[in-house]
């Protein structure tokens, strides 16, 4: 099941939260490179 990224998620990832600077400090990705990001990050097991 593919995992969905949230327009909240991503709005919180270029804003920036807590340690986590502004956009992961990427001054050129666009939305749809945090999804990417995020979608793959969410496969990864831990």
């Amino acid at each position: 099941m593919p995992y969905i990224v949230s327009t909240a998620l991503v709005a919180t990832v270029k804003t920036g939260k807590g340690a986590m600077p502004p956009g992961g400090m990427c001054i050129d990705c666009t939305d749809e490179d945090y999804k990417k990001v995020i979608e793959y990050m969410s496969k990864q097991e831990m």
